[in-house]
């Protein structure tokens, strides 16, 4: 690259991160697109290590008695957060770490770009099996992007075999942000819940605690439940680190479980 063209771009970057504050989205799209050029990626990794631990710092002390409506952003903050680190360690060749951050990034966010950028790399790695699975999650996703869809083609060989390979992974979408747990007393109705996950012993998150928001008080108890279940929310490193969650518990008296559907982190917005 020519000096004159590196020089522009790290003015830009510059400029474009004075204009941000710490933690802001704005710090993460100049990081993004730097990746994107992979140009400056120790600027771009410095931007996004530090809205990282910004976010972080403002979600170590969220607790489920005292929510207030800022809260709510800072879940899919944090996965913007870990996609952009990801990314930018992609564009460095330092896939292992890309895919830590990646993959925590799409459990938490469920959205078509994070399962885009996890596929890209198990492409990279030479797992094609993986990376097909993760481009049809992707075009299940919502709003996926064309290139997803080129990548997917690519890797399978023709349009029909990869709108096969979307429609078998369609089910397995859904089923990822739903939960299954015990109807034991055979209840009915609908409730939402609160579920705050937190930095355990290994690299999943742990349940810090459950709170009811609203809907069929006689699903409140079933709140125990939910704090014993399993959620798939992998952490990238071992920053302790809080994560809010919101979901629907659906219960019909006649079947076995309940199902807790979790909301993607950008559609909650309301603390009651």
């Amino acid at each position: 690259m020519a000096r004159d063209a590196v020089k522009k771009q790290l003015a830009f970057a510059c400029k474009a991160r004075l204009a941000c504050s710490v933690g802001d989205n704005c710090v993460l799209a100049v990081a993004y697109q730097l990746a994107l050029k992979k140009a400056h990626l120790d600027v771009a990794r410095s931007y996004s290590e530090s809205a990282v631990s910004a976010t972080v710092a403002s979600i170590r002390v969220l607790s489920l008695d005292s929510l207030n409506p800022r809260d709510l952003g800072q879940t899919a903050m944090l996965a913007n957060c870990w996609d952009t680190l990801g990314w930018v360690a992609f564009a460095d060749g330092k896939l292992d770490q890309a895919q830590k951050y990646l993959t925590s990034a799409w459990q938490l966010s469920r959205g078509s770009v994070e399962a885009d950028h996890v596929a890209q790399v198990f492409e990279a790695q030479g797992d094609k099996e993986r990376a097909i699975r993760f481009y049809a999650l992707a075009m299940n996703a919502h709003r996926p992007e064309s290139e997803t869809r080129h990548r997917l083609v690519a890797l399978v060989g023709a349009d029909d075999k990869a709108d096969a390979v979307i429609a078998k992974n369609r089910d397995e979408f859904s089923a990822l942000s739903t939960i299954k747990i015990p109807n034991a007393a055979k209840v009915e109705g609908k409730a939402d819940f609160f579920v705050l996950l937190k930095t355990g012993s290994g690299p999943e998150a742990v349940v810090d605690g459950v709170r009811f928001v609203s809907g069929e008080e006689k699903l409140k108890p079933l709140a125990d439940a939910l704090r014993t279940v399993h959620y798939d929310q992998s952490l990238p490193d071992s920053t302790p680190v809080k994560i809010l969650r919101r979901g629907t518990l659906s219960c019909n008296a006649n079947a076995s479980d309940c199902a807790f559907q979790m909301a993607q982190p950008d559609e909650v917005r309301s603390v009651n």
